[in-house]
């Protein structure tokens, strides 16, 4: 995380869809916050268009998260990201509350949406 702190603190505007700044502050946050638990993670949720892969903006967005993700490591705080509909998938296949698939489902029809 030291290498990000560094490159940032010296080139600011390095990402331009991706806010790494407050990643590492948040980085910093567990790091102090938890330093007994050994290594935490820090995941980054994103919401993304459904057909995200046609639109230049989302692919310069998921290019920079996994730049960013190779670029921090794997130290006390280990990055991982995903995006909201590879959550509720994720959730869908586990369904371990009563309601979830109903849940995913609202979830879906308010926010899951292309242009």
């Amino acid at each position: 995380m030291r290498l990000a702190y560094d490159e940032l603190t010296s080139n600011p505007r390095r990402f331009g869809h991706l806010d790494a700044a407050q990643l590492v502050k948040h980085a910093l946050g567990l790091r102090h916050t938890f330093p007994e638990v050994g290594q935490v993670i820090l995941l980054y949720l994103y919401w993304e268009l459904l057909g995200a892969a046609g639109h230049q903006e989302f692919v310069s967005h998921r290019r920079e998260v996994s730049e960013f993700a190779e670029w921090v490591g794997d130290g006390d705080v280990r990055f991982e990201s995903m995006a909201y509909p590879d959550l509720w998938s994720h959730w869908e296949e586990r369904e371990t509350w009563e309601g979830m698939t109903a849940h995913v489902s609202a979830l879906r029809e308010r926010y899951g949406f292309d242009v």
